[in-house]
């Protein structure tokens, strides 16, 4: 195989698997957007806790690393995976919250 099909082979390959992503993104968006959180939080090294304030209400919130806590505070409209991609550029030697 020449170089020049391996590259026409591999240029279908990624329109194939593009394609295929574009098509999910339009029939399940809400399944893809989970699908995109949960692979940038693997990515960050971050997983999803739960505390349970007064009553019955609960907050999510994502922790990573070990040791001195370091405690990002998104504004208003915002939410827990607003610091997802710069969390995982921080020191691993914190504990992320």
């Amino acid at each position: 195989m020449t170089s020049i099909e391996l590259v026409s082979l591999l240029g279908g390959f990624v329109a194939i698997v593009a394609t295929v992503v574009l098509a999910l993104e339009f029939l399940a968006p809400q399944r893809m957007a989970r699908l995109w959180l949960a692979l940038e939080r693997r990515r960050a090294r971050l997983t999803l806790k739960r505390q349970r304030l007064a009553g019955a209400i609960e907050m999510p919130y994502l922790e990573g690393g070990k040791g001195e806590p370091l405690v990002l505070v998104h504004g208003f409209g915002g939410d827990k995976d607003n610091f997802t991609r710069v969390a995982g550029l921080l020191d691993r030697k914190s504990t992320r919250l």
